[in-house]
């Protein structure tokens, strides 16, 4: 299967619809959260490098993964990446590293430090992308980005 990456607008918020309901039964709220804070403007990944990506098969979205402004610094030169979610059933074909690769190839345009807050289970996928772990408050893993 072929898939392809779009930017996320609010014209293809609604896309997201059968992800949030998926996320949500595994016990996830970001995907909702996300578009949540999309639509009322909170967080609609329009700042100075920011997008939000997904994943597609046709018309239909299978994940998604965004890049911020780092909200937890005061420093414009961190980027965040956040909110990497894949549909269970297409999960292992590659499409995580695929959405993960493409935020990692724009935040090196913007930002000299990429940080991420993982959980124990995908630590080791985000380890094999080249990201390092930083435990602390606000981050489990960074990657200084090269220009």
């Amino acid at each position: 299967m072929d898939y392809i990456i779009l930017k996320i607008n609010l014209d293809r918020i609604s896309d997201l619809a059968q992800l949030k309901i998926e996320a949500d039964n595994e016990g996830y709220n970001f995907v909702r959260r996300t578009i949540a804070d999309f639509e009322s403007g909170k967080n609609n990944f329009t700042g100075k490098g920011e997008i939000l990506y997904g994943a597609y098969a046709g018309d239909l979205c299978l994940g998604i993964c965004g890049l911020n402004i780092d909200p937890y610094t005061n420093n414009s030169e961190i980027g965040r990446l956040r909110h990497l979610y894949i549909s269970e059933q297409f999960r292992n074909n590659g499409i995580a590293t695929m959405l993960v690769n493409k935020v990692i190839n724009r935040a090196k345009n913007y930002f000299a430090i990429l940080r991420l807050k993982s959980t124990p289970e995908a630590n080791r996928f985000y380890e094999k992308l080249g990201f390092e772990e930083n435990i602390n408050e606000h981050e489990s893993h960074r990657m200084v980005l090269e220009r």
